[in-house]
């Protein structure tokens, strides 16, 4: 199967021109930004893509009781908050906040819809609910699980580039762009999206849920191009050229609602080869 890791914020790039040169020449020289560690490995499947999550942040505010509550917020995801409005309205009359969350499938999911509904109150989170259009990150703002973002955040995509620019299929191709952050976001997501030749577009998302410090850094990727035919939905690589685009958001990307934001999108490519067989001697 495909595999994307994110691998890590790259060093400081002073200049956009700077940047191109450091992203071309050292992309595979990836580092963890000083005072940062690496928390679990996170693996999920999503479309027959196994991804391997790895997030580079700060220990002591990850270790934070408010960002361990709106971590698990965020984890709530579309489908619990489906689960949440399509029981209000169902049931009529909510009894309470345990009655309300214990319909969510997670003993864990229950235990942070219970702390949010009960510091909130039952009314207010039912009137959230029925009003953040299924955007997680904005009804976790919301009822003070996670803290609101600030409404001055800026940060320009300056240039994304791929190493190496000619990759044969099954090997790792890592995708990365680089980033200048005039004025630090808050909570919010970035997406990678992939196409070409290969019978499913591949794309995915990922939290950044202590957003992105002022200065320069960089978001990257790193993509295993395998065939996988095991699914509904086959993916297959063909040879040829392939578009890579970066979108970076603060809140959710594509919200409408206050403080969300997307910085913008900017897109790389790459060349896939076919590998070459072995002949049996």
């Amino acid at each position: 199967c495909s595999v994307l890791s994110l691998v890590a914020f790259f060093p400081a790039l002073r200049s956009a021109a700077m940047a191109r040169f450091a992203l071309l020449a050292t992309l595979a020289l990836l580092l963890v930004p000083s005072g940062s560690t690496y928390p679990e490995t996170l693996t999920t499947r999503q479309n027959s893509l196994q991804l391997m999550v790895v997030v580079p942040t700060n220990a002591a505010a990850v270790a934070s009781p408010e960002a361990v509550l709106c971590s698990q917020c965020i984890q709530l995801g579309e489908q619990g908050l489906d689960i949440l409005l399509n029981y209000i309205l169902n049931a009529g009359v909510v009894g309470g906040c345990s009655a309300l969350c214990s319909h969510l499938k997670l003993k864990g999911e229950q235990e942070v819809c219970n702390i949010a509904c009960s510091v909130f109150g039952i009314e207010a989170f039912i009137r959230e609910l029925n009003h953040t259009d299924i955007d997680v990150f904005y009804f976790c703002e919301e009822v003070l699980a996670c803290p609101k973002p600030p409404d001055d955040a800026a940060i320009q995509l300056v240039v994304a580039a791929a190493q190496p620019a000619m990759v044969t299929k099954g090997e790792d191709v890592q995708l990365a762009v680089a980033l200048n952050v005039i004025n630090a976001s808050g909570l919010g997501e970035f997406h990678i999206s992939i196409d070409g030749p290969v019978t499913t577009p591949v794309s995915q998302g990922f939290m950044l849920d202590q957003g992105i410090s002022t200065g320069t850094s960089s978001l990257g990727v790193k993509l295993t191009i395998q065939d996988d035919e095991s699914g509904d939905f086959p993916v297959v690589w063909s040879p040829g050229t392939y578009t890579f685009t970066f979108e970076v958001c603060q809140g959710e990307c594509g919200s409408k609602h206050p403080l969300s934001k997307v910085f913008g999108k900017l897109a790389g490519t790459f060349n896939l080869t076919e590998a070459v067989p072995l002949i049996a001697i």
